[in-house]
């Protein structure tokens, strides 16, 4: 049976190794990407045109690849990436960091506040509100 390797899009610099190390482990990297075009390194890297800002759809797309082999994993090497690869991962209850987590480490006012909560001392912070956009 296939043993297939899932990628939501991908950082054009390491791409390409996490893919070649994917294969040499006996994985079938699969890259889901919203614009294809943008992946020529992905040579024999199999590319799907994905809608990947929608959860939903990524998750409909790794039920549809069952089908073709076990998918043993979803991740991103794209920091952009990871919370939303991390978030579908667990719906289809396969490996990977817990959202949660990786939430908290990119909202950085959170993590500060998590942190402080903790007793971790660090500079004083205050977060800032510019138009509707919080800083």
């Amino acid at each position: 049976m296939r043993r297939l390797l899932l990628f939501l899009e991908s950082a054009t610099t390491v791409g390409p190794v996490y893919f070649d190390t994917a294969r040499r482990l006996g994985f079938e990297p699969i890259l889901l990407a919203a614009a294809p075009q943008r992946y020529s390194f992905a040579d024999g890297t199999t590319v799907l045109d994905t809608a990947t800002d929608d959860l939903d759809n990524i998750d409909f797309v790794c039920r549809h690849l069952e089908g073709a082999g076990q998918v043993c994993g979803l991740m991103s090497t794209s920091d952009y990436f990871v919370l939303p690869a991390a978030k579908v991962a667990r719906r289809r209850r396969l490996p990977g960091p817990d959202p949660d987590a990786i939430a908290l480490c990119r909202d950085k006012h959170a993590q500060r506040q998590a942190l402080s909560r903790a007793g971790v001392p660090g500079p004083a912070f205050r977060r800032c509100k510019i138009g509707r956009a919080h800083v």
